[in-house]
């Protein structure tokens, strides 16, 4: 990719120009690719004028235009190779112990290694989900923690989570058990959000987000503080505003001393000490610990700045920083008023004078 047309024509010509006799005497100005007839050449052009996206193969950084034929690379390149190198799996002598928790999917040669693993790794899911009503959910997964309430319900979760990731991305290997999670994932190596919201129009990869980012817009907050009456909209959201009223933190740190009241803060001091940084910029090669952050330095790309002054008009990135600035507004105001106010008692006593006088 080049910034200027010149920039890519010297590439072209110094990387792409034939310069052995050939039969195809029509050539593209930009790439050098050689054609027999004119009109192979005006379809060649018309179809790179309307390329959007460039699709990259992981393994051999080869690159298509459409994403059908970087499938079909993939596929016929890298998934035989796969089987035996890149993404090797050990070959079981029974059916492998899957793990449900969420985002997981480890698999274990046995029932000891699984429950082994889920008890180290998601561990503070066992607290997250201890904060649920016992009587109504009695039955727990002895695997990721998660209750239920009846036993039906148990095995219908496990049919689901047990189930083998058949479903391979062909761009990046990624595995999914099933084909609408394959889909949605797969929107997001072309940028695809075909899901929008009616009131403020932003979108979406799929239906589940897209319900989730409606509640925002939703006054309904059915689960209330029994404690001080403060409503949410979701029932995670209360149980941690329950912890406010108390002074538990229940959430430990397994590396420091340091405790939490909500998992999500936990989650994100754990990277303190993994110097883990998943959300990595989708403009430049950076990463953070947490989407907020990497939110409020992309906008440093965009030009985005969403919150206004309402006295001077000046926008910021972060709502901190808007605060912040509104206090020189009202410490100017204060100010304004004290020297107005002086100045109506200096020209008071100066008319007095003069009267007496």
């Amino acid at each position: 990719m080049f910034k200027t047309k010149s920039e890519q024509r010297s590439h072209s010509a110094q990387n792409h120009a034939r310069t052995k006799n050939d039969t195809k005497i029509h050539i593209c100005g930009i790439c050098f690719k050689r054609y027999l007839t004119q009109k192979a050449l005006e379809k060649h052009v018309k179809i790179m004028s309307q390329v959007k996206y460039i699709y990259e193969c992981l393994q051999c950084h080869k690159r298509y235009t459409e994403i059908s034929k970087a499938k079909q690379h993939s596929l016929e390149r890298h998934l035989k190779d796969s089987q035996k190198h890149v993404w090797h799996e050990t070959e079981y002598d029974s059916e492998p112990k899957i793990c449900c928790a969420q985002a997981c999917g480890m698999s274990f040669e046995n029932e000891e290694l699984l429950l082994s693993h889920s008890h180290a790794v998601h561990r503070i899911n066992k607290i997250e989900f201890s904060f649920a009503d016992k009587l109504k959910k009695p039955i727990e997964c002895h695997v990721c923690f998660k209750r239920f309430e009846t036993e039906l319900s148990l095995r219908r979760h496990q049919q689901r989570s047990y189930k083998p990731l058949f479903h391979q991305c062909a761009l990046c290997g990624l595995k999914f058990r099933g084909g609408e999670a394959l889909a949605i994932h797969e929107r997001s190596h072309r940028n695809e959000k075909p899901y929008s919201c009616e009131t403020c129009q932003k979108t979406f990869a799929s239906k589940t987000v897209l319900k989730t980012h409606q509640l925002t817009h939703s006054e309904e907050r059915p689960f209330t503080c029994e404690t001080c009456g403060h409503a949410f909209r979701r029932k995670s959201n209360l149980q941690v505003h329950v912890l406010s009223h108390t002074d538990e933190h229940p959430f430990l740190c397994d590396l420091c001393p340091a405790k939490f009241k909500a998992k999500t803060h936990l989650n994100y001091h754990m990277r303190t000490h993994t110097g883990l940084k998943p959300y990595r910029c989708r403009h430049c090669e950076k990463s953070f610990a947490d989407h907020t952050n990497r939110e409020r330095h992309e906008m440093s790309h965009t030009g985005i700045k969403p919150y206004k002054c309402g006295h001077c008009g000046k926008s910021f990135t972060q709502k901190r920083i808007l605060i912040r600035h509104e206090t020189t507004h009202s410490g100017r105001s204060l100010k304004k008023k004290a020297a107005l106010k002086a100045r109506i008692e200096t020209n008071s006593t100066n008319n007095h004078d003069a009267n007496c006088e």
